[in-house]
Parts: structure tokens; sequence; C-alpha cells
């Protein structure tokens, strides 16, 4: 009985990265509005990196134009790619992050969210996740044909240095900082410099960016693992 009742727990506290049909049609129209591909396709599985790399950037770029950085959408109400969609205020970076990541994988690619806390020597990193008014940031990485990537939430930066070489959240340092292909604003400098704690699948620590809009914070359990 107890078991029955951590696995219904666990399932209701579990951000799902499915998507629906009321989803597929508003990514659709995300992407329909840049004439991108509309979803997965064959030619799009035997794209060469650098084609694969356009794409990446031209959805970022897309779902900017169309919700750039503003208001966010309000704790305790549904953020689907529907409700971005319709949403006058541009929304917050993790209101972006969750929409993007989808439009992603509405074109056939993996992705994992990510949640950037600013490593303050003063505490250690659980610290920092428990600590209110922490600097954060929410983003998402895309796995490319040479590895994760980085893709920002907020502006248009790609996780891609001087080699054409993709790097992802884990193990960056102050060192990779000047090697970026594209530049990153002094705002969000700290989330590619090494001073960033990094927490995959972690949605929300306030527990009111998804359903069931409760105090547990809002997670993708197979998500968590990548942390590991």
């Amino acid at each position: 009985m107890t078991s029955c009742l951590l696995v219904a727990f666990f399932y209701f506290h579990q951000v799902s990265k499915t998507i629906t049909e009321p989803d597929r049609r508003y990514l659709k129209l995300f992407l329909k509005s840049a004439a991108l591909p509309l979803e997965a396709s064959p030619a799009l599985d035997t794209a060469s990196f650098s084609e694969n790399i356009q794409l990446i950037r031209d959805v970022q770029q897309t779902l900017l134009a169309r919700n750039p950085p503003g208001s966010p959408i309000p704790q305790g109400q549904s953020r689907r790619p529907e409700d971005l969609y319709k949403f006058a205020g541009g929304g917050h970076c993790f209101d972006r992050a969750f929409t993007l990541a989808m439009l992603y994988r509405q074109l056939g690619m993996q992705t994992r969210h990510v949640a950037l806390y600013y490593d303050d020597p003063a505490r250690n990193d659980f610290g920092e996740l428990l600590t209110r008014g922490t600097r954060s940031h929410a983003a998402i990485e895309v796995r490319t044909q040479r590895g994760w990537m980085i893709v920002d939430s907020n502006e248009s930066f790609i996780g891609l240095n001087s080699d054409g070489l993709p790097l992802s959240y884990t193990g960056l340092s102050e060192a990779d900082s000047s090697r970026w292909l594209t530049p990153i604003s002094p705002e969000l400098a700290w989330t590619v410099s090494g001073r960033a704690t990094v927490v995959y699948g972690l949605y929300s620590r306030h527990g009111k960016a998804f359903p069931p809009y409760n105090f547990m914070p809002d997670l993708n359990w197979r998500e968590l693992l990548h942390n590991l």
C-alpha cells in the first residue's frame, strides 16, 4: 500500500514532457510563423551538423521574436504552448524554456531542462537552492550529433564555441566564456562562466508552475537522473 502511494505521489508531481494534441497545434503555429518545418521528418534526421545548428537557432529566434522577455505567466496558471502563444506579457525564462524544449521535440530532437542558480561562495549548493532571492535562470539543452548544447531562453545565445563544438552547462569554466561564437549579455554571463549551480529537471522550487500547484517542487524525475 505504501509503495502504491509513493508511486502515485511521484506520478502526480511529475512535469510531463509529453506533447498533447493541443500542444501540437500551437507548436505548429509558432513554427509556421517563420516557415520552419512543422514536425520531425527523415530529412531532418539526415541533416548535417551545420544544418541542425541553423535550425536550432531559427527555432530559438522564432520564439524570442514572438515572446520576448517580459512579465511572467502568474503562478498557479497553465503555461503550455497555447498559454504562451496567447500571453501578451512575453513570459519569463522558465515560461519560454518549457515551450522552447517542446518545439525542438516536435522536430524530433532530444532536450533537457536546466535550472541555474548563482554560485555564492558563502553557501553550499544545497543552501543556494533553499535561499529565497538567489539569482536564477532557466534554459534548456538540445542534443546534437556532437553532444548536448546550451540553448538560452532569454536571448539568441547557443553553446557553440570557436572550434565549432557544442557545450553543455556541465563542466563549464571561466576559460570557456571568451570562446563563444554568439555573444551573451553581461546579465546572463554568469550562467556560462562556471559560476552557476546546475540542476537538470528542476522546473520550479515553489511548485506553482505546473499542476497540481502545491508546495512540492516541479520536477521531471527522468531528467533529474542527468545530475548523477
